[in-house]
Parts: structure tokens; sequence; C-alpha cells
């Protein structure tokens, strides 16, 4: 399963009926990406 991903509108929609709401079956969890740090001082 993908790391990072956008989610889907259209899964969203379809389990929800609001096409904004968290998508239900992405593993993407905020705060979770490994070289959070690293990448912010390079920027």
């Amino acid at each position: 399963m993908c790391a990072v991903c956008g989610g889907s509108r259209s899964r969203a929609y379809a389990v929800t009926g609001d096409a904004l709401a968290e998508e239900p079956w992405c593993s993407y969890r905020p705060g979770g990406f490994p070289f959070q740090e690293e990448l912010a001082n390079l920027l």
C-alpha cells in the first residue's frame, strides 16, 4: 500500500456521501514522513 497518497475522492464520496471526507482506506498519517525534519532544514 502507498505510504503517501491523495486518497480517492470517489471512494470517499461512495462511502460517506461527502467527496471531501477522509478516504477510509488511505494509509497516510500526517506527521508520519520519516525525514520530515531533514526536509524542513533543506527548505
